[in-house]
């Protein structure tokens, strides 16, 4: 008897030929379908903050650099060498590799270089969440929609800051935990949480939150391992829990760095100083998209469970934990914004009517993706030093600047976006400076008179100048400032313009000998 097997042709006849070449192109059709909806998504989160968030520096984007730049020159740092107001505090730096990063950057590519880097990171992050939605089964139509939607809250945190690295991160954190739960037993790729979290824990302070959602998931998954009585993969996986709960100290400053986060946590001082860190205020816009996606999430669970299909409680989880997050303090809202559309996708689905792209849509998708791409990068790559620094007092500030290197000993008090701009114009001011972008660096009662000092709407306003010699202000974000400071008692206008003003305060003592006092 042959045992040599028929030919494939005698196994499929014409008919069955034809059934194979259709579902090959339907596969296809299919890749090229989620392709054109990730690539289209990326091309959104690159171009939505191309030209009016990322495309101008604020006082975080200068603090970033100058930061980067001593930590190049210096190393890690451990003490306070820019302000007046926390000299002699110890600076734990936890954002340090970021600083660094986009400083290092800056020298290659100047602010230009540092924009990209930074969009490029934000693009990632939206058309990785894309491709999470499409995995999970969601239709093009519908990941397009919700990553857009993801996109919308997030777009006032989208400038150069240490932030902009976290955003990838996250993203991978989802990626890691979602796809693991595609499986009945843990897999391996949990392993990867460690160093992602280790990386982040050098980044940024959001790595609080993602520890504690790793954690949170771990802990979930050894609880079912651990009911279905599989010890093997129950035991890693709150190993792994602990290991993640650690990774935020695993920074050059070790358990250090839990002093930084209890300083900046819960303080309400910083809260009044920075609106990011209250929670989103009525009836702003922050408020009203925090709301309005809420309700939609809250909807289309209620019609999924309608439905009798199962919930993803580890999305819900997260989800309710960073709307809680998000209610205390409106930075949260990005990773809010991430999650929730990741569970309006999954409950969506279900109920909403799915359909095939056609292939013009499919056409015009991909073209938009490029476009959009294109459209961004042109923006910022093209844009001079003065457009990105058209939101700063450079006339106010160079001027304080050269009259300061003749008046050594004058200190100088600026608002939050002149200060860290003259300290990355002129590294020199550096120690002369009262205050910069780092709110946790200074105490209550000092950060206070800062506050008075910028909103100048107090009697005792005035009072705020004591000590300081050179007084800043920037028309776009203290207008109120400006005008006041134009008409202080005893001074002397150096420089103003339609961005800022400097001036000369006359009426507190100048000296050297004074120096060390608040």
């Amino acid at each position: 008897m042959s045992t040599t097997s028929p030919a494939p042709s005698s196994a499929v006849g014409p008919s069955g030929w034809l059934h194979v070449g259709f579902a090959g192109a339907h596969i296809s059709r299919r890749a090229w379908s989620s392709a054109a909806a990730i690539a289209f998504v990326g091309a959104l989160g690159l171009l939505a903050p191309a030209e009016h968030v990322i495309g101008s520096l604020l006082s975080d984007s200068y603090m970033t650099l100058y930061a980067g730049r001593w930590i190049a020159n210096h190393g890690i740092p451990h003490h306070e060498v820019f302000t007046i107001a926390a000299s002699g505090r110890a600076w734990i730096d936890q954002q340090w590799l970021a600083e660094l990063t986009d400083y290092e950057t800056w020298k290659i590519g100047g602010y230009a270089g540092v924009a990209l880097l930074s969009v490029a990171a934000i693009g990632f992050s939206y058309a990785l969440l894309a491709a999470l939605m499409l995995r999970r089964g969601a239709s093009v139509v519908l990941a397009i929609c919700c990553s857009a939607v993801a996109v919308l809250p997030a777009i006032p945190a989208m400038f150069i800051r240490a932030q902009t690295f976290a955003f990838p991160l996250f993203a991978v954190l989802l990626a890691i935990c979602l796809t693991d739960s595609e499986h009945d037993c843990p897999q391996r790729r949990l392993i990867l949480l460690l160093p992602l979290l280790a990386l982040w824990a050098n980044v940024h302070g959001s790595v609080l939150m993602a520890a504690g959602l790793a954690a949170a998931y771990l802990a979930y998954r050894a609880l079912n391992m651990a009911r279905r009585g599989v010890w093997r993969s129950a035991f890693p996986c709150v190993a792994l829990a602990f290991g993640a709960l650690l990774m935020p100290m695993a920074t050059p400053y070790g358990t250090q760095i839990i002093h930084y986060y209890t300083e900046l946590l819960g303080n309400r001082v910083i809260a009044a100083a920075s609106p990011e860190w209250r929670p989103p205020p009525f009836p702003s816009v922050a408020f009203i998209l925090f709301v309005s996606l809420l309700a939609l999430v809250l909807i289309s669970v209620t019609a999924h469970l309608v439905k009798r299909r199962r919930l993803s409680w580890p999305l819900v989880s997260a989800t309710a934990a960073t709307a809680l997050a998000t209610a205390f303090a409106s930075r949260n809202d990005v990773w809010f914004a991430m999650i929730a559309t990741l569970l309006l996708a999954d409950t969506a689905r279900t109920w909403l009517p799915t359909r095939v792209p056609e292939r013009m849509f499919l056409f015009v998708l991909a073209a938009s993706a490029v476009g959009f791409a294109a459209l961004g990068v042109g923006v910022l790559a093209t844009r001079s030093p003065a457009q990105y620094e058209g939101l700063t007092p450079l006339h106010a500030i160079s001027v304080a600047a050269a009259y300061a290197a003749h008046h050594p000993c004058d200190r100088i008090l600026a608002d939050n976006d002149a200060a860290s701009a003259l300290l990355w114009h002129d590294p020199s001011l550096a120690g002369r400076v009262a205050f910069d972008a780092r709110l946790e660096q200074y105490s209550p009662q000092l950060l206070y008179r800062w506050i008075t000092f910028q909103a100048a709407d107090t009697k005792q306003w005035a009072r705020s100048t004591n000590g300081y010699q050179l007084l800043i202000g920037s028309s776009v974000y203290n207008p109120l400032l400006v005008r006041r400071l134009a008409h202080l008692a005893g001074s002397t206008v150096l420089a103003r313009d339609g961005r800022g003003i400097a001036v000369l305060n006359s009426a507190p003592t100048s000296g050297c000998a004074e120096s060390g006092a608040l």
